[in-house]
């Protein structure tokens, strides 16, 4: 491709250069997985990584484990951090762990944490949940949107409210009613981060809540038209095209 294109990676200088390049699309790496996955790359170091499946059909692909695992947690520690969460501080989790033991949570001694199933939110379970939440007393919730809303739902019919000062919120759209309604059933702020399986782009809400920071040492991120040219100006609706660093 890059033959027929004209395009030397060798005499790459600029990051304009990438725009010389087609867009890579979901259809070509499920036709051409094989092609895509270096064959001197050691294999106790790759796994198969699969995205969510939202637009349709999810898509399975090679990704390196420091890469996809270490790094990653690198720049999310990094927006904790930026937040007011520091490691240690004590932290609920419910996200899509599949918890296999009858109490549908457990303990994560190493981080300081409550691992909830957002598997198993109806009602017994989630009064357990906040049980073990008033003797814990955590500092931070982290889960998804959806998880979040059906916990304060609970806790809007039983007249009730928490008091966790960070909320974490990644891997669905966040909308503004949710950010309302959760932050008032939890009373605390919610930080939301964008992200997504390819590790292509990211960018996450600070505590200064004005907007989303793009991380632009992770990956280059390009908003594009119908016609695949970027957006001139920021109130230009168009896709997201990522790049990976």
């Amino acid at each position: 491709l890059f033959k027929k294109i004209g395009f030397d990676p060798h005499n790459f200088t600029s990051l304009d250069q990438i725009k010389n390049l087609p867009f890579l699309t979901k259809e070509i790496v499920l036709k051409n997985s094989y092609d895509l996955t270096s064959r001197d790359f050691p294999k106790k170091n790759m796994k198969i990584a699969c995205t969510g499946g939202t637009s349709g059909t999810p898509m399975q692909f090679h990704v390196d484990r420091q890469t996809h695992d270490v790094y990653e947690q690198a720049f999310v520690r990094r927006h904790w951090n930026w937040v007011g969460y520091q490691r240690f501080d004590r932290k609920i989790v419910l996200r899509g762990e599949i918890i296999k033991n009858k109490r549908k949570y457990r303990r994560n001694i190493k981080e300081n944490a409550y691992i909830f199933s957002s598997y198993h939110l109806d009602e017994d379970h989630i009064e357990k949940y906040i049980e073990i939440i008033d003797r814990f007393t955590p500092k931070v919730v982290q889960g998804y949107p959806s998880s979040l809303e059906i916990f304060s739902r609970h806790l809007y019919d039983k007249k009730m409210r928490l008091s966790i000062p960070i909320i974490l919120t990644s891997s669905e759209t966040l909308s503004s009613d949710q950010r309302e309604f959760i932050q008032q059933q939890f009373k605390g702020k919610i930080y939301d981060l964008y992200g997504h399986s390819e590790r292509l782009v990211a960018a996450a809400e600070c505590d200064r809540l004005e907007g989303y920071h793009i991380y632009s040492d992770y990956g280059l991120m390009e908003i594009v038209d119908a016609n695949g040219n970027n957006t001139r100006d920021e109130l230009t609706p168009g896709e997201i095209v990522g790049t990976g660093f």
